[in-house]
């Protein structure tokens, strides 16, 4: 029964190192995640809206207090800054968030946002885990007037390819003159 015992320790020893080992592979060792500026993350980037920074940064204010888990540190409306925590369910992996409202152009409010784990090296994906649950929320809340920067570069590539079709067109048109 002992050696049963020692056995199954062994394997769980085993499979708990292994997958240690391999979650080090799978996850970046980053300790911060920054939109816009993390390359591990190149599908986090800063969210626009069309709306006056003021208003931008009363709903952040208001999903930071809406979300679970989430507390808020220290805000400052004439910086349009947040600061808030959020602790994490993995020991030792609490973020640490920064949220910039930036006015981006005269129609245009930009949301920058920095998370950074507390004290592990590498933080698992808990920093964009937790940047994409904030924005998802602050999308909820202002997503009337969120503003997508890229949404027309699709319509413009197919433009360009309609453009295309036509010079062929036209091009056989005139071959076919040329034959008669």
């Amino acid at each position: 029964m002992k050696k049963i015992i020692n056995v199954a320790t062994f394997s769980i020893v085993l499979l708990v190192t292994a997958a240690m080992f391999i979650s080090i592979l799978i996850w970046p060792t980053i300790n911060a995640v920054e939109t816009g500026m993390t390359p591990e993350y190149p599908e986090i980037q800063p969210h626009y809206y069309s709306t006056d920074p003021g208003r931008v940064h009363e709903e952040v204010v208001a999903a930071v207090d809406a979300l679970a888990r989430w507390e808020l540190i220290d805000q400052s409306a004439s910086d349009l800054r947040v600061d808030a925590r959020r602790p994490s369910t993995i020991p030792m992996v609490d973020s640490t968030v920064e949220i910039r409202v930036e006015q981006f152009t005269d129609y245009l409010t930009q949301v920058h946002v920095r998370s950074e784990g507390s004290r592990l090296r590498g933080d698992f994906g808990q920093n964009a885990r937790t940047i994409r649950e904030f924005l998802a929320e602050l999308d909820d809340r202002l997503g009337a007037v969120k503003f997508e920067p890229h949404q027309g570069d699709d319509d413009e590539e197919d433009e360009e390819d309609v453009g295309d079709e036509e010079d062929q067109t036209a091009e056989e048109d005139h071959s076919d003159l040329g034959e008669d």
